[in-house]
């Protein structure tokens, strides 16, 4: 195990800018329960004692003894949990999804996008797109999303980009809207929808709008115009996968 420089932590810090991670290619994760499992190999992992590697699946390419201080000005947390890895972004240009995905639509939370990604991952939407949304790459991102962002792929474009692809592989386009189809009402196959799931201060686009197959809304009693974003999309998802089939 090396030490890590001054020159190291000063680098990896730039990380918690976005347009720093892109321009390298990689992003940070944070916490020994959040690493220890993963398949994916770190690029590299800096860790304030030896016995932080103690149960990790996938061994690091280089290991760095770093002060507590040290993590703290990495990962940009007061408090940070004693392993920070650094991992390469993957290729982000639009696929088709090849099965029932999710859009975020101008979602700009990064802890909504981070809490979407891991309801994503625990009903089986497998593939994200996202469009005019925050970084997923973020750190409040990363860690809202519980090691989801290592289980989605994830892919950003246009609008246009993402409902052409949703249409080459005939795909139903679902939006979230509060005058929409009450969701229990709707019948699917649940693994051909695309959920395309709005902005947390203006709703789903004008060109969802136009576009989408079916509106949908979640019921709620008088007095409550709407729900989280995070919310409204990991209900919405559990209920288009188990339910309304």
């Amino acid at each position: 195990m090396m030490i890590a420089t001054k020159a190291l932590v000063k680098e990896l810090s730039t990380l918690k800018d976005r347009s720093v991670r892109r321009a390298k290619g990689l992003f940070l994760a944070e916490g020994y329960n959040l690493i220890k499992d993963l398949d994916i190999p770190a690029r590299m992992l800096l860790v304030t004692q030896e016995s932080c590697l103690d149960g990790i699946k996938s061994s690091p390419t280089e290991c760095y003894l770093v002060s507590e201080e040290q993590l703290s000005k990495i990962s940009g947390t007061v408090t940070p949990q004693g392993v920070v890895g650094v991992y390469d972004i993957p290729d982000l240009s639009i696929k088709p999804p090849s099965s029932r995905c999710l859009v975020m639509d101008g979602v700009t939370d990064p802890g909504n996008m981070g809490t979407l990604i891991r309801t994503a991952v625990a009903t089986g939407y497998r593939d994200v797109y996202l469009i005019d949304s925050t970084d997923p790459y973020a750190g409040k991102a990363v860690r809202a999303s519980m090691g989801g962002i290592f289980g989605v792929n994830i892919y950003e474009g246009t609008a246009p980009e993402v409902i052409s692809c949703l249409r080459s592989v005939g795909h139903d386009i679902a939006i979230l809207d509060m005058a929409g189809n009450n969701i229990f009402d709707y019948k699917c196959d649940g693994d051909n929808v695309a959920l395309v799931v709005g902005s947390e201060a203006h709703g789903i686009s004008d060109i969802f709008r136009k576009n989408a197959n079916i509106s949908l809304s979640l019921p709620m009693d008088k007095g409550m115009e709407s729900l989280n974003a995070s919310v409204a999309g990991g209900i919405s998802m559990y209920m288009l996968r188990y339910l309304n089939k």
